[in-house]
């Protein structure tokens, strides 16, 4: 079902539509596509004509027959809020709006798929299925992790992630881009609720080493003393400028020393002793940080 598809429900987001009007597009320019007011879903088991329900500069919201446009009045201002939040903190993700799509009693869960991708007509998407319009685990959850997906996927005009394989394929990144939109958006309560159980001592995964606390250990520290989400799209950033791409598309993924090369400098610090911490340390990633060193010696700290 694609990157993405199982997230603790299986989910769905999906690449938009864009309108008919000329607008600016998650940033920069005019969206290319022309916003239909119908859209065909033509993916996986996906076959709704789907209605325009409303636009702006950023963001398309989809509807399928079944949504009550009343009942789900809430969700524009929301999906809106989360686009603009997330382009003006991190940069634009590529041609067109966000499009959102939302379904009544189907398709249940989200999925995404990023510009790139011929699937949903080379369109940024989350296609969501709910099964109640104030359903918190689409909208409070699902929806800002699949931001997250797109984010790291498209920012900067680069394709790929290649730090992905590190943090588990969204997983943990995803973490600390939503604890940063809470707050950017005014939601301190479920910042409060995800950062409490993201630090207890049962939050923990598997990798790099058994017990890992990757938000208490590594993200929120970052977060909390290195600039906010600041840090985190300067590390985009520098990934953008100088690790391995061809055509716009990231040739390999990041090994760990490349990671804390990186990190550290978007932090303008050596995060060797926080990797430690947070992960342990080998002395095989030792010879992977001097080579990240040498091989890309325009990140300095």
């Amino acid at each position: 079902m694609g990157r993405g598809a199982l997230f603790l429900l299986s989910l769905v987001l999906v690449a938009g539509a864009a309108c008919s009007e000329p607008v600016l597009y998650l940033g920069v320019g005019a969206d290319p596509v022309a916003t239909p007011p119908t859209w065909q879903e033509h993916w996986f088991e996906h076959d709704q004509l789907l209605t325009l329900a409303n636009s702006d500069d950023a963001t398309a919201l989809y509807y399928d027959a079944d949504v009550d446009p009343t009942q789900a009045a809430g969700i524009f201002p929301y999906v809106s809020q989360i686009a603009h939040y997330t382009t003006a903190t991190y940069g634009p993700l590529g041609p067109g709006r966000l499009y959102v799509v939302i379904h009544k009693d189907r398709y249940l869960g989200c999925h995404e798929a990023d510009h790139y991708n011929p699937s949903h007509d080379y369109r940024n998407t989350i296609d969501c299925g709910l099964m109640t319009y104030d359903d918190q685990s689409i909208l409070g959850a699902f929806i800002p992790h699949f931001m997250a997906v797109l984010v790291e996927h498209v920012v900067n005009g680069r394709q790929g992630a290649p730090a992905d394989v590190l943090w588990n394929h969204q997983g943990k990144w995803a973490e600390f881009y939503r604890y940063d939109l809470y707050l950017g958006l005014g939601r301190k309560d479920e910042a409060d609720m995800w950062s409490a159980l993201w630090t207890t001592d049962a939050w923990t995964d598997p990798f790099p080493a058994p017990n890992t606390h990757w938000f208490r250990d590594w993200f929120y520290p970052l977060w909390r003393d290195y600039g906010g989400a600041a840090v985190m799209s300067r590390f985009f950033g520098l990934v953008a400028r100088d690790f391995p791409s061809s055509g716009g598309k990231y040739t390999r993924d990041m090994n760990w020393g490349e990671l804390v090369h990186f990190m550290s400098g978007a932090a303008d610090t050596d995060l060797r002793p926080l990797a430690t911490k947070a992960f342990g340390w080998s002395v095989d990633w030792q010879g992977e940080l001097e080579a990240a060193r040498i091989a890309f010696p325009r990140i300095t700290y």
